[in-house]
């Protein structure tokens, strides 16, 4: 049932992607290029990464009603099934989802700190070529 139902979502987003690609790149067919620096590959490059993002949502937006549900359903047949233990595992889970927000963060800053003194390409064929005329 659970595989029936991601099915479904994802088809959804599908063709979500589909309908939102179409409609952009018709417009974009009729913007007036000529008096900015952007071209019109830039362009549709963009739509295509922010509709693929708009589809990853339509997938996983379930998610955010239905995920405290399952907790609250779940929690409650374990706290009736093994009775006050079940407090010390709903304990560890809190410290765990705690912790983790905290890597996360750590994460982060150690991320931006290593990565700042590097240069980062925009395109990928000029990575190549740094890459083929280094070595």
């Amino acid at each position: 049932m659970k595989f029936l139902k991601l099915f479904c979502i994802r088809h959804i987003g599908i063709r979500v992607k589909a309908a939102l690609i179409c409609k952009m790149y018709q417009k974009s067919l009729s913007v007036d290029l000529s008096s900015t620096k952007e071209s019109i590959g830039r362009l549709n490059n963009l739509i295509s990464v922010d509709v693929s993002d708009i589809q990853g949502f339509v997938a996983y937006s379930h998610y955010l009603w239905s995920t405290p549900y399952e907790i609250c359903i779940s929690t409650t047949l374990l706290f009736l099934v093994i009775g006050k233990a079940a407090l010390a595992g709903m304990a560890v889970m809190i410290g765990t989802i705690c912790f983790g927000f905290i890597m996360g963060k750590r994460y982060v800053q150690w991320n931006f700190t290593f990565t700042r003194g590097f240069h980062f390409h925009d395109h990928p064929f000029t990575d190549l070529e740094f890459y083929r005329i280094r070595f």
